[in-house]
């Protein structure tokens, strides 16, 4: 009588956890139907043939934007000169408008 309480015990635990695992199992099979159906999405494609080969629709044209070469880049240790110099108000002040 003892033995078929705590065997009932083990199945009865045993079947929750394999509840918990289907219910798991059912949410993943949810997510990849979702994320298959996106991908078949032919924005999606578009976008990702854009960022990665280079696609371009015909009758596009494609500007390609450099940085300005005419403005120096500031080292770090030129803004670390500039930061020393201002007062601490100040850093609090722009700290706090958020710049």
């Amino acid at each position: 009588m003892i033995r078929v309480g705590v065997q009932k015990g083990m199945v009865i635990k045993e079947v929750r956890g394999l509840e918990a695992k289907i219910q798991n199992l059912e949410k993943d099979n949810s997510n990849l139907k979702k994320f298959v159906e996106y991908v078949k999405n032919p924005w999606f494609v578009e976008k990702e043939a854009r960022l990665k080969l280079n696609f371009k629709a015909p009758g596009e044209e494609v500007v390609f934007v450099y940085p300005d070469s005419g403005f120096p880049n500031p080292s770090p240790d030129d803004f670390q000169k500039r930061l020393a110099r201002i007062p601490n108000w100040m850093k609090w002040t722009y700290y706090v408008l958020g710049y």
